[in-house]
Parts: C-alpha cells; sequence; structure tokens
C-alpha cells in the first residue's frame, strides 16, 4: 500500500493530472463514517484511495439488526478501514460535474446486536406462547471483515474555486467474514 501511495504523489508532481485530497462523510452498508481521500485526476478518469473512521456509537445503533449500521469499534484499531476507488466524469461545466464511480471499502469491526431476542421455555413439554419466556440480550460477535462496492453516480456542485460539495449514491454488495 505505501509503494502505491508513493507512485500516486509521484504521478501528481510529474504528471499531466491534478491531485487533491478530500473530507467526505460516508453512508456505508456496516454504518457511518468520515474518510480523508487522496484524489488523482487525469483528464475525465479519476483515482482515489483514503483512509476512513467508522463514528457508530452503541447509543445510536438500530434494535433487531444485525448487520445493516451495526458496525461497533471494540478498540481504536477497528474504528480504521481503507477507501478506494475510481470514476468517469461524463459530463463538466463551470457549474458541476456528473461521473460514474466504483468505491471500495473495508473494515474490521465487531458487530454489536441490540435486543437479542431468546425464548426460553418455562415448563418442561410447552405447548403455548405462556410457556415460554422473552429474554433479550445485547451481543457483541467478531471480529468482522467487511468489504463493500459500490458502483453509482455522483453529482459534484463547484461551490468555491477550491470546494466542491459532492453527492454520490448506488448499489452494491458486500462481502463478510466472521474472524
Amino acid at each position: 500500500m505505501r509503494k502505491l501511495l508513493l507512485l500516486f504523489i509521484i504521478a501528481s508532481n510529474f504528471g499531466l493530472g491534478q491531485s487533491s485530497i478530500e473530507l467526505n462523510f460516508n453512508d456505508a452498508y456496516i454504518g457511518k463514517n468520515f474518510s480523508l481521500d487522496y484524489r488523482y485526476d487525469l483528464k475525465s478518469i479519476y483515482f482515489k484511495l483514503g483512509v476512513t473512521y467508522h463514528i457508530n456509537r452503541i447509543e445510536t445503533l438500530p434494535e433487531d439488526i444485525f448487520y445493516r449500521n451495526a458496525g461497533y469499534a471494540t478498540n481504536t484499531g477497528q474504528h480504521f478501514g481503507l477507501q478506494f476507488g475510481g470514476g468517469y466524469t461524463f459530463y463538466e461545466n463551470e457549474f458541476c460535474d456528473v461521473a460514474i464511480y466504483y468505491k471500495g471499502y473495508m473494515a474490521s469491526m465487531n458487530t454489536y446486536i441490540k435486543s437479542f431476542k431468546i425464548y426460553e421455555p418455562l415448563v418442561a413439554n410447552p405447548q403455548s406462547e405462556e410457556d415460554y419466556a422473552l429474554i433479550k440480550n445485547d451481543k457483541d460477535f467478531g471480529p468482522i471483515f467487511t468489504f463493500e462496492n459500490t458502483v453509482g453516480i455522483t453529482i459534484s456542485a463547484k461551490l468555491f474555486s477550491n470546494v466542491q460539495l459532492t453527492l454520490g449514491g448506488g448499489l452494491g454488495h458486500m462481502l463478510i467474514r466472521n474472524k
């Protein structure tokens, strides 16, 4: 990864493209994060590489959900992840840009389930609902490695000469591996 970052820095200083630093807020499948990305533009194609910081808090996690927005970092290392991608700008004028993009996001963190329901029998041979007790527990699983892939469209509005507001969305899928 260091060699790839070094290659991007050298290419931005000696190539025909331009580079920039981006600060992003992302709503990924596992949860929300901030990312700091290095972007390298080469005509209408761009490449990105950056680090993410996962921000889900235990108070804001949804109930009865196993993966969606249920990522929970239990230590400092689990807050950080890697984001990379690229895109192609197919429409550009002085006010906005429209592009198609690919984004990959990798993270390794625990999954926290609030209100995990377990039905325990109260009698030896339960026959009806009254023979069970509902027990609600909070469960912590993991760490779980996630690799999210997204393809979509972005629209960037040029606010100032060096400031843009970008909104993007797309379709994707996530690979999950429980360590």
